[in-house]
């Protein structure tokens, strides 16, 4: 479109680098405003920092976060909170925590006769869709482990507590689509089986970015092993 976008991105670093993120040296956390004392909170706010935000800060420090704020977030508070809490559980490969988390994420707050959201279990506003697409997210950036990096497209999918398959269709990465095929032993957290499928295999494909020896899974892309990062050719 030959859209310069310098003199934008030049002022949202520094917006970016003017921004205060206050730290507790001693708790190890970060604080929700300047001063907090341990408060209610009404939903999830410094747990967005690891996701979406994905700030720099240690796994003890994310996980610090995770467990000071899960007792101290109103638990009728609005449905996305839980969803936030679950993605992040799961990046840190807690998956007990995430699952917990998961359930808490729709559980109370879909309603018969549509199965649509209320905002929180008992009140709230009616077909709050925000909850929703809170839960969508815990399937797409949680479970199915989606995370795009400044330099490739990660995948780190984990199965939910007593799926045997799931599929997300029509992803997209730049120029290439494709699907996510994933098979699970309804027993445990790690895939049995991942397969992605391209769709437009004329535009491009996917190259080996590292070696991940760590899981016991069998990873599949056109009948060769891959990792679970993958880059552009």
């Amino acid at each position: 479109l030959n859209i310069d976008l310098s003199e934008k991105k030049t002022k949202l670093e520094s917006l970016r680098d003017d921004l205060v993120i206050l730290f507790d040296e001693t708790k190890q956390i970060h604080p929700e405003y300047s001063g907090y004392a341990g408060e209610k909170v009404k939903q999830a706010d410094v747990v967005l920092l690891q996701y979406p935000l994905q700030a720099p800060m240690s796994f003890e420090v994310k996980n610090n976060d995770l467990e000071y704020y899960e007792s101290r977030t109103d638990q009728q508070g609005p449905a996305m909170t839980w969803a936030i809490f679950t993605i992040n559980s799961l990046r840190l490969e807690n998956y007990q925590r995430a699952h917990r988390y998961f359930n808490a994420s729709f559980q109370d707050n879909m309603h018969p006769p549509f199965m649509v959201w209320s905002e929180s279990p008992q009140s709230g506003a009616d077909n709050f869709i925000t909850g929703a697409g809170g839960f969508l997210q815990t399937l797409l950036y949680g479970y199915s482990g989606i995370s795009v990096t400044e330099t490739y497209l990660q995948l780190t999918p984990i199965c939910p507590l007593g799926a045997t398959y799931f599929k997300v269709r029509a992803l997209q990465y730049l120029r290439v689509k494709f699907d996510l095929s994933v098979w699970c032993d309804k027993e445990r957290e790690i895939p049995l089986k991942i397969i992605m499928n391209l769709v437009n295999k004329e535009q491009g494909s996917f190259s080996d970015n590292s070696n991940y020896e760590r899981l016991e899974a069998r990873y599949e892309f056109e009948n060769r092993l891959v990792a679970r990062e993958l880059t552009l050719e």
